[in-house]
C-alpha cells in the first residue's frame, strides 16, 4: 500500500473504534479487507494494539469495569418512556395490601460440631504424569515464543524491476509484506518497498538491508533512496557508520564496501549522525543539494560532491520505467522518444502532414495555416505554421494565440531532433552560440526555422511519469544561431514564443543574431495541459520577396524541469 492507502486505512480503523465510522466508509473498510491481505495484518495489529491499551486502563482503575460503565450510560434504546411510568405508578395505587407476617425469633440452637477425620490420599501415577506433562509442554511453548518470537508485519514490497534475490527460498515478490527483521539480499535489479509508517523506499541491487521497524531499516551496503511523507517525519536508515534521520525529505543514501556511508539530499533536510551507536558520535544537518560522507573509521563528516542522478529514485514495473532525477527532453520527444533518450537524431515532423520520419526536406513551402495533429506520438498533441491573418489554434482542444503576427506563412524546413555536427550541408545550418554547438547528447536542441509551432501534451506525459513525479518548469535556451553571419552575411530577424494553453508565457519579439541566447523559464502547474513552442518570422524578406532569411532559430536544452 501506498502512504496514502495507509493514512486511509488508519482514519477507518479510527472511525469504527470511537463508533463514529458511516455506511459508506464501512462498505469502503469491508471491501479493503476483503481484498487486501496487507489491510487485513494492518486491521489485526491496530485491533491486538487497543485491546491491550484498554486492558492496561482497566487494571489501572480498581472497580471500573467498562462493560457495566457503558451499560450505565443511558441511550434511546434505555431509557423508559414516560406512559410505562405512569402505568407502574397506578398499578403501585391500586394494588391490594398484602400482610407481611413477622419473624418469630426461635430459641437457641446448639451448634454442630463436626469431627475431622484424616483421610489418606494417594496420588495416582497418571495425575503426576498429567502434570509433568503439562509442565513440559508449557517449557516449550515459552521456548518456542522467545526462540522464534511473533514478529509484526511492518512494510510491504509494493514493486519490483528484474529483482533477483541471493537466496532464492522465500524470496520476497510484489505485493508480499515484509515483518519486522526480515534480512534482504538483493543480487540483481530494483525494488519498491513501502513502510507502514508511509516512507517509500527504492533499493538498488547489489543491497543487503534489514527491515527494523515501520519507520526504520538498517543498510549493510548498497544504496538506497527514500521518500518520506509529512506523516513519516523521522524515518530512520541505519548504517554500519552513521544513522540518517528525515526532518520531512527525499534523500539517497550509499554504503560503500568498506563501511564509508554517502548522504545526498534532494530535497528538505536530515540529520546525519557519525558514528556508531553506544560510542562517542558528531551530527549535522544537511541541506538541499548538498551530501555529505562519513568515513567509517574515523566518523568524520566531510562534503562530498552532489550526485542528482546518482541513485535510482522512482521505479514502474508496469512500464519498465526507471528515474534517477534526470529532466525530460522535449528535443528526444522530436526524435520519437519518451523524453529520456530514447529518441532518433536527425528524427523530424513535418508541420504539412504531422508525420514524423527521418526524411529531412528543405525548401520554401507555403501552407495553409492550420493545426495538423501528430498521430505518431501521444507527447505531441500537433504541429501548425502561425499566422496572424488567420485564427491560429494551436492544440487539439480549440486554443487559439490570439497574439500571433501576421507572417508570410512559409517553411524552409521541419521541425528536428537536431544530431552531432548537424550543418554540413547548404540546407542546414551549424546551430550555436560562440563555441557552444548544440546537437545531439550533451546538449540537445530543436531546430525551428520560422514559421513553424509545436504542441505537447503535458497530461500524457504525466501519464507516463511514476507516481509523485511532477512537472515543474520548463527550461531552454533560445536565439538564433550566429552562425548565420558569415554564412549569409545578412541581419536576420526572428521571434520566439512559448504557450501554455494558447496563453502566452514567453517571448523574444524582433530578436537577431547579435541579440545572443534567450533564457527561458516557464512555471507549470498540474493544472497546465498544452505546452507550445512558437518560431515566427521578423517580418524580414530577401529583395523584397516572400522568402525567409534563413533565420535559424532554434530552442536549446529544451527539458521540463521533473521534482
Amino acid at each position: 500500500m501506498k502512504a496514502e492507502q495507509i493514512n486511509e486505512l488508519y482514519k477507518l480503523l479510527n472511525a469504527l473504534r470511537e463508533g463514529v465510522i458511516t455506511d459508506a466508509q464501512f462498505d469502503r473498510l469491508d471491501a479493503w479487507l476483503s481484498s487486501d491481505e496487507h489491510a487485513c495484518q494492518v486491521y489485526v495489529d491496530y485491533v491486538k494494539m487497543w485491546a491491550e491499551l484498554e486492558s492496561f486502563q482497566t487494571a489501572a482503575k480498581p472497580g471500573y469495569d467498562p462493560l457495566l460503565a457503558d451499560s450505565l450510560q443511558p441511550d434511546e434504546k434505555t431509557v423508559i418512556d414516560p406512559h410505562l411510568w405512569r402505568q407502574l405508578a397506578e398499578n403501585e395505587r391500586t394494588a391490594p395490601t398484602i400482610q407481611i407476617e413477622k419473624h418469630i425469633e426461635n430459641e437457641p440452637v446448639e451448634p454442630i460440631v463436626f469431627e475431622r477425620i484424616k483421610v489418606e490420599r494417594k496420588v495416582s501415577k497418571f495425575s503426576i504424569f498429567t502434570v509433568v506433562f503439562s509442565a513440559a509442554a508449557m517449557l516449550l511453548l515459552v521456548l518456542m515464543v522467545k526462540l522464534n518470537p511473533i514478529r509484526p508485519t511492518v512494510a510491504l514490497l509494493t514493486d519490483s524491476i528484474n529483482a533477483e534475490w541471493l537466496n532464492a527460498k522465500g524470496k520476497p515478490f510484489s505485493n508480499d509484506v515484509l515483518k519486522q527483521g526480515d534480512a534482504l539480499t538483493l543480487a540483481k535489479g530494483l525494488v519498491e518497498i513501502t513502510f507502514d509508517d508511509g516512507a517509500v523506499v527504492i533499493i538498488e541491487a547489489p543491497a543487503v538491508i534489514e527491515i527494523e521497524s515501520p519507520k526504520s531499516m538498517f543498510l549493510a551496503s548498497g544504496k538506497v533512496s527514500a521518500v518520506v511523507s509529512e506523516y513519516a517525519i523521522g524515518f530512520t536508515v541505519n548504517t554500519p557508520s552513521a544513522t540518517v534521520v528525515d526532518l520531512g525529505t527525499e534523500f539517497g543514501v550509499s554504503v560503500e564496501g568498506d563501511g564509508q556511508c554517502s548522504l545526498h539530499m534532494f530535497k528538505g533536510k536530515a540529520n546525519l549522525i557519525a558514528g556508531q551507536i553506544g560510542q562517542k558520535r558528531t551530527s549535522q544537518v544537511v541541506a538541499e543539494n548538498e551530501a555529505k560522507s562519513v568515513d567509517a573509521i574515523t566518523g568524520v563528516i566531510r562534503p562530498v560532491q552532489f550526485f542528482r542522478k546518482g541513485f535510482v529514485r522512482r521505479i514502474d514495473s508496469a512500464s519498465a520505467f526507471v528515474w534517477r532525477g534526470q529532466n525530460l527532453n522535449l528535443a528526444d520527444i522530436v526524435g520519437g522518444g519518451n523524453g529520456f533518450s530514447e529518441g532518433q537524431y536527425g528524427y523530424s515532423v513535418d508541420p504539412l502532414t504531422g508525420l514524423m520520419n527521418a526524411d529531412l526536406r528543405f525548401g520554401t513551402r507555403k501552407v495553409e495555416a492550420r493545426f495538423i495533429p501528430v498521430p505518431d506520438c501521444s507527447f505531441i498533441d500537433g504541429v501548425f505554421v502561425p499566422d496572424g491573418e488567420k485564427e491560429v489554434v494551436v492544440s487539439t482542444q480549440n486554443h487559439v494565440f490570439k497574439e500571433c503576427p501576421d507572417t508570410n506563412s512559409q517553411v524552409y524546413s521541419p521541425i528536428v531532433n537536431v544530431p552531432v555536427g548537424w550543418g554540413n550541408t547548404i540546407e542546414t545550418t551549424r546551430l550555436h552560440f560562440g563555441a557552444e554547438v548544440y546537437g545531439g547528447a550533451a546538449r540537445p536542441a530543436i531546430s525551428m526555422e520560422p514559421n513553424l509551432g509545436i504542441t505537447y501534451d503535458l497530461e500524457a506525459i504525466r501519464k507516463t511519469l511514476p507516481e509523485g513525479v511532477t512537472i515543474e518548469q520548463l527550461q531552454a535556451i533560445c536565439g538564433i544561431s550566429s552562425e548565420v553571419i558569415p554564412r549569409w552575411n545578412m541581419n536576420v530577424k526572428a521571434s520566439i514564443w512559448v504557450l501554455v494553453d494558447g496563453q502566452v508565457r514567453y517571448e523574444a519579439v524582433n530578436i537577431d543574431v547579435l541579440s545572443g541566447k534567450h533564457n527561458v523559464q516557464v512555471e507549470l502547474s498540474e493544472s497546465d495541459r498544452f505546452l507550445t513552442l512558437v518560431a515566427t518570422d521578423g517580418g524580414d524578406r530577401v529583395d523584397n520577396s516572400d522568402a525567409n532569411n534563413h533565420d535559424a532559430c532554434f530552442f536549446g536544452r529544451p527539458v521540463l524541469i521533473l521534482n
